[in-house]
């Protein structure tokens, strides 16, 4: 005998009737502040990452009954949903608190690929920067215009209003700052 034409027990329904999107709308009404305080209470978020959280939750949820999935348990079933998405929001913070905490090394890629390099620029100009504030005006003012801006001898002695000898010898006594200087410029 056919299961679907036996009088006692009524035919297999599998999953409840489908609810309209008005249903939906009101179980979210009705329990929002409970699957809020769910996904609080389980993933020990600061407030913006719970409602990250629960914004994915809900998110899953609108995904799940677009794939036609009808849960016996609606509560159940969106719980659910909202306590993996809290999970994986707690696990997301982590590791990049984890990535935060790291210490930067030499094999890092992004640090070998961007930042060494710019580190050890950013320490040259520092200290060239901190070398010239310590410096004569005359003499910073020698050493930016012919290492930086590559003016001629004749240029800078205008520029400072003394003699090309005096200027070259001037330029020639920080030769430490000058080979800085030619490191450092673009």
């Amino acid at each position: 005998m056919n299961p679907a034409e036996d009088p006692v027990r009524p035919p297999p329904t599998g999953t409840r009737p489908k609810w309209t999107d008005a249903e939906w709308a009101a179980f979210f009404a009705k329990n929002a502040k409970p699957l809020r305080s769910l996904v609080a209470h389980k993933s020990n978020l600061q407030a913006s990452d719970q409602d990250d959280a629960y914004s994915e939750a809900m998110l899953g949820v609108s995904h799940a009954l677009a794939r036609g999935e009808q849960p016996r348990k609606p509560f159940s079933f969106v719980s659910r949903i909202a306590l993996l998405k809290a999970t994986s929001k707690v696990r997301e913070v982590a590791r990049a608190r984890r990535r935060a905490d790291e210490p930067l090394r030499a094999d890092t890629p992004d640090l070998a690929r961007h930042g060494l390099e710019a580190i050890e620029a950013e320490e040259r100009r520092e200290a060239v920067d901190a070398y010239l504030k310590s410096i004569d005006p005359t003499d910073r003012a020698i050493l930016v215009a012919r290492g930086v801006e590559e003016q001629t001898w004749e240029e800078v002695s205008a520029l400072v209003g003394s003699p090309k000898s005096t200027v070259v010898r001037r330029y020639a006594a920080r030769d430490h700052a000058r080979r800085q200087l030619a490191a450092w410029a673009p």
